[in-house]
C-alpha cells in the first residue's frame, strides 16, 4: 500500500510538471507563429485549453485532498467544484463565440481554413490553409451575413492583409 501511496505521488509530481510544461510550450509556439503570422487551427486551441484547464483541475484537487481537515478539505471540494462547473457552462459558449468553429473550403484553387462566429450575425473569416495544425493569421477573404446564404458584403485582403475590394450584395 505504501509503495503504490510512493507511485502516485511520483506520478502526480510528473503530471504537474507536464501540464506546467504543456501550457509553456503552447504559449510560446503561439509567440512564434504570432511573429511567423501563422495561427494555430481553432480544434488544436480547443485541445490544449482542455489539456491545460483539466490538467490545472486535477491539480488543485490532489492538492485539497493533501488539507488533513476533513471539514476544510471538503468545503474546498464543494467549492472547485462549483467553480469548475460554472466556468465550464460559462466559458465553453464565450470561447465558441469568441474563437468560433472552423472548416476547409477550396476557392479558386486556393484551399482556405474558414473561420465562423455565429454571434447574432455571422462572420466568415477566410485564412489561408497550411496544414492541419497551423492556417495563415492574414485575413484574406471576410464576408458578413445577417441572414440567409448570401453574404451581405464580402471584403477581399491582399497577401499583407490589405484591404482590395468590397463586393456588395444585390440591394445591399
Amino acid at each position: 500500500m505504501a509503495e503504490m501511496k510512493l507511485s502516485m505521488a511520483r506520478f502526480y509530481k510528473h503530471f504537474e510538471k507536464f501540464v506546467c510544461a504543456y501550457a509553456g510550450l503552447y504559449i510560446l509556439a503561439n509567440i512564434v507563429l504570432f511573429i511567423c503570422k501563422l495561427r494555430f487551427r481553432a480544434w488544436f486551441t480547443y485541445l490544449s485549453l482542455a489539456i491545460i484547464f483539466l490538467g490545472i483541475c486535477i491539480c488543485v484537487t490532489v492538492n485539497t485532498f493533501r488539507i488533513y481537515k476533513k471539514l476544510v478539505r471538503y468545503l474546498l471540494l464543494i467549492g472547485f467544484l462549483a467553480i469548475y462547473l460554472s466556468i465550464s457552462f460559462v466559458a465553453l459558449p464565450v470561447l465558441f463565440t469568441v474563437v468560433g468553429y472552423e472548416n476547409i473550403a477550396q476557392i479558386d484553387d486556393t484551399k482556405y481554413s474558414v473561420v465562423t462566429r455565429d454571434f447574432l450575425d455571422t462572420d466568415k473569416y477566410y485564412y489561408e490553409y497550411k496544414n492541419f495544425l497551423v492556417s495563415s493569421q492574414i485575413l484574406r477573404i471576410h464576408e458578413f451575413y445577417t441572414t440567409g446564404d448570401e453574404p451581405l458584403y464580402t471584403e477581399i485582403f491582399d497577401e499583407d492583409g490589405n484591404e482590395v475590394d468590397t463586393i456588395y450584395a444585390p440591394g445591399g
